[in-house]
């Protein structure tokens, strides 16, 4: 299981540099490896948090640490790539796009997807720790709705 895991991570890092080596600025940024890990280990504690819903112990506690950490580093890293891509010369570009306008227009979604995850995480962080079935539940769902409409983003975007 740990070496599928390594794997799995590897797998994750060689998909982000895809998306970093492309000729999309908004995806041209440490945000996007942030991003690709942090979509797995949500979805990864997800499962094994529902997994292990009636038997709750140390990998509930791993995964309610994970889930954590995973979003509040998204989290952290939005101001500076928000910074960084306004800063970006979008001339040297394969095609003419415009990831910006997208992104402005799309700020509703990416607002409320951020807001849905970090909700989430609250949920689901509660639920862990005080072994709550239903807010576990939850903060699952929002997570994964979360996850949804941020990716949605991502992808528009590009």
């Amino acid at each position: 299981l740990a070496l599928a895991a390594a794997f799995g991570l590897v797998d994750v890092f060689c998909m982000a540099q895809v998306y970093i080596h492309a000729s999309v600025a908004t995806w041209q940024h440490s945000n996007t490896l942030a991003l690709f890990f942090g979509t797995s280990g949500i979805i990864g504690s997800v499962v094994i948090a529902l997994a292990y819903l009636r038997n709750a112990g140390a990998a509930m506690r791993c995964a309610v640490v994970v889930v954590a950490l995973m979003v509040l580093i998204r989290l952290i890293m939005q101001p500076l790539w928000l910074a960084d891509i306004n800063a970006v010369d979008t001339t040297v570009v394969t095609f003419p796009h415009h990831p910006l306008q997208a992104l402005a227009q799309l700020r509703d979604v990416y607002l409320l997807g951020w807001c849905v995850s970090a909700a989430g995480m609250l949920c689901f962080a509660a639920g862990g720790l005080r072994n709550a079935r239903g807010t576990l539940v939850a903060g699952s769902v929002l997570l994964l709705i979360g996850e949804i409409m941020l990716r949605y983003v991502f992808f528009s975007i590009g």
